[in-house]
């Protein structure tokens, strides 16, 4: 149920234009505000993002790009970049997202290198040479 209200208070928190650290100090002020301190005092705001990446829904991706985008320290030099960037990010989070609904023996998770591509991937973590 708390995590259901965190979702749906970020969904609606996110349309206030606001940067990803200020929409998480918005997010604990309306859980303040509703009596649910308990939500905002056992996690911080990366915990409640972290916890946000959970969650898969074509509608929340953009704010948890954002959201991602800041905690790894992202800044893309074009507009281009951005869109291709969010595009491979997008498309991992799907790919971890229904790995994960397969009850594997293991779990994936975003992480650092979440806007790669497989080749990119490879390159960076085994040294391969991409054509």
């Amino acid at each position: 149920m708390k995590l259901v209200i965190i979702t749906l208070l970020l969904a609606t928190v996110c349309q206030c234009n606001l940067s990803a650290s200020d929409t998480l100090l918005k997010l604990s002020d309306i859980l303040r505000s509703m009596n649910l301190e308990e939500i905002v005092e056992s996690s911080s705001a990366h915990k409640i993002g972290a916890s946000f990446f959970k969650y898969y829904s074509e509608d929340l991706l953009p704010l948890q790009f954002t959201l991602w985008k800041e905690h790894v320290g992202r800044d893309y030099e074009s507009r281009e970049e951005h869109s291709r960037r969010e595009e491979i990010w997008s498309n991992n989070v799907k790919l971890i997202h229904e790995h994960n609904q397969q009850n594997k023996s293991f779990s994936l998770a975003m992480n650092h290198l979440g806007d790669l591509t497989r080749e990119e991937y490879r390159s960076v973590m085994l040294g391969t040479q991409i054509d």
